[in-house]
């Protein structure tokens, strides 16, 4: 009996060793936990810090680039011997939405079709002559008008959507 009494104690004593031994453990795992957390929160804040930045970098690039064009463009005082020699080589247009003067050629795609909205051809029609190595270059001292074509499906629903009451949308076309 007191072998047993004894084996219970030794036991007992183990058990007990086994228990602050996990309890150890749990609050060593715990704290990494709450570290590893607290890490994880300063990335968010971090990354929150960067792309915040990032934009407003950004901005202010996108800003500097605005102010710069529109210098760019102003030649009113310029030779127009000169002027010519200014043509900037531009990859982006920015803010200003360009007329594209481009001379008739086979091998440039047309206008894709399937872009019925007003401008989104025009998007398709850059990108692909860029793909095939045009440059794009912003004139100064340019002068350009836009001729009038047949409505398209999208102006006509246009025109229809647009008709209420006092109010009427016209379009006027040159022959």
């Amino acid at each position: 009996m007191e072998d047993q009494n004894s084996m219970i104690m030794d036991m007992e004593e183990q058990l007990s060793l086994l228990r602050e031994e996990n309890e150890s453990l749990k609050q060593t795992v715990l704290t990494v936990s709450q570290e590893k957390e607290q890490q994880v929160n300063q990335i968010l804040r971090l990354n929150a810090q960067i792309a915040e930045y990032m934009v407003e970098k950004d901005t202010d690039q996108a800003e500097l680039e605005y102010d710069n064009q529109e210098g760019d463009t102003d030649t009113s005082s310029t030779p127009s011997e000169i002027t010519e020699a200014l043509k900037k080589k531009i990859e982006e247009v920015g803010v200003q939405e360009p007329y594209l003067l481009v001379r008739r050629n086979d091998s440039i795609a047309h206008f894709h079709e399937s872009f019925i909205n007003y401008g989104f051809n025009k998007i398709s029609y850059v990108e692909s002559i860029r793909r095939h190595g045009y440059t794009f270059y912003l004139a100064s001292k340019m002068y350009a008008f836009d001729l009038p074509h047949l409505p398209s499906r999208f102006q006509k629903s246009h025109v229809q959507s647009t008709r209420s009451g006092n109010y009427v949308t016209n379009y006027y076309y040159m022959k």
